[in-house]
């Protein structure tokens, strides 16, 4: 019976030894990770400069066959048209997803609830983690006081909103000024004042020759 003692006396250290670590590592995970998300999130703002340099070519393209007018008026102003109305279309399912913000702040009448479930529901990855997490702290909260210390995921989930905060809005503000300018000032002014076209005119223009 000693043995038998001393083995579960010795598995139940080892246990709580194991608990406590990773306790330890769940405390110190989230300021050990936000350089990677800063990152991570750097990656995207490139992705998104790349996008609109490609929309850009498209835009500039669109514009010089409207206003020059290489393949007959006819034909150019086909291929412009249709160039405008991908880039809209693109945009549109792009931004669809992002109307999911207001609906969930709306839903949980909360701005940083809001804020918080939207990103569970925008990435897949966060939302199984914040369960595992939450999973683990309640289990381990049993067995090690170290896990009952341990802040719910939502959290720390805002908490990283707050740290990305300045960059995300530096970022924004930015991208939608270039936006502003170039596709809502430029590029209707060149147009009407060099091919003599609105933008609803060109993105009707596919439906207005079969009428």
């Amino acid at each position: 019976m000693s043995n038998k003692k001393k083995l579960k006396e010795k598995i139940c250290s080892v246990a709580q030894t194991f608990l406590d670590k990773t306790g330890t590592v769940l405390h110190g995970l989230p300021n050990a990770v936000k350089p990677r998300l800063r990152n991570l999130l750097h990656a995207q703002f490139k992705k998104a400069i790349i996008e609109a340099a490609v929309k850009l070519i498209f835009c500039v393209v669109a514009v010089y066959l409207a206003v020059f007018k290489p393949f007959g008026e006819q034909y150019s102003l086909w291929i412009s048209s249709l160039l405008f109305i991908g880039m809209l279309l693109w945009t549109i399912v792009e931004s669809v997803s992002y109307c999911m913000l207001p609906i969930k702040i709306i839903e949980k009448r909360s701005i940083q609830i809001g804020i918080i479930e939207f990103i569970k529901w925008k990435s897949l990855k966060v939302a199984t983690g914040s369960i595992v997490y939450d999973t683990m702290r309640d289990i381990g909260a049993r067995y090690s006081t170290l896990f009952q210390n341990l802040r719910p995921s939502e959290d720390i989930i805002l908490d990283f909103v707050i740290y990305l905060a300045k960059d995300i809005i530096i970022f924004v503000s930015i991208f939608s000024l270039y936006i502003l300018l170039v596709h809502w000032i430029f590029k209707p002014i060149i147009l009407e004042n060099f091919a003599g076209l609105t933008m609803m005119q060109i993105y009707l223009f596919p439906i207005r020759q079969f009428l």
